[in-house]
């Protein structure tokens, strides 16, 4: 459509242009005394047809990062779509997904700590910016729980990531279920139950 546009609004240049050279173009002479500077409207009509590529390019972008599957991929066309509009950034929550199933793929060995380390430290990064770009995406939570819980340290900070995804969204039902776990897992047995009661209770009401 933005390609449309812009071939139409030169073709009418072309055409105009043409006019004037053959003399079949008659400009009112009266008018040129009232003419308003016409860098104005040149000005005005480059900056509406600049506009029109840039969403152009960022709509084209936002579809492909749709369509495919792979993360990499997927997060490339994000970063290429945020490019002119940074509320479009999605590329750091997709990153940090992409991060923390490197992290679960990973064995907890010597041999690769310091590469795990660095996986965590992009993982972490990524998600801090999901989440301060988009404060009521409950998967940036998620998504930042699981992964503190993959360095096995900061529980009480996992708990608060937990409550806040679910006070975004309640139906969460698959991550009540792992919530309740990770209580189980630092001895929190009655909150379990209490998680778990409440998903229920949304559920069979």
């Amino acid at each position: 459509l933005s390609m449309q546009i812009i071939f139409g609004y030169y073709l009418g240049q072309a055409a105009m242009r043409v006019q004037r050279e053959q003399g079949y173009w008659q400009e009112d002479i009266g008018s040129k005394y009232n003419e308003k500077p016409t860098w104005i409207y040149n000005g005005f009509g480059f900056v509406i047809i600049l506009m029109l590529i840039i969403f152009g390019f960022s709509t084209y972008h936002i579809n492909k990062a749709e369509k495919v599957t792979g993360y990499p991929e997927k997060l490339e066309h994000y970063l290429k779509a945020s490019l002119f509009f940074t509320a479009l950034d999605k590329y750091e929550a997709v990153g940090a997904y992409h991060f923390l199933s490197m992290l679960k793929a990973m064995p907890v060995n010597e041999e690769g700590l310091e590469q795990r380390k660095q996986v965590e430290a992009y993982a972490l990064l990524a998600v801090n910016i999901a989440i301060e770009k988009m404060p009521l995406e409950k998967w940036n939570y998620i998504n930042k729980a699981e992964i503190l819980q993959s360095t096995q340290s900061n529980y009480f900070e996992v708990n608060k990531l937990y409550i806040k995804a679910l006070e975004i969204d309640p139906y969460l039902l698959e991550e009540r279920y792992h919530y309740a776990q990770f209580l189980t897992k630092i001895g929190q047995n009655k909150q379990a139950l209490e998680v778990l009661r409440d998903g229920w209770g949304l559920l069979y009401k």
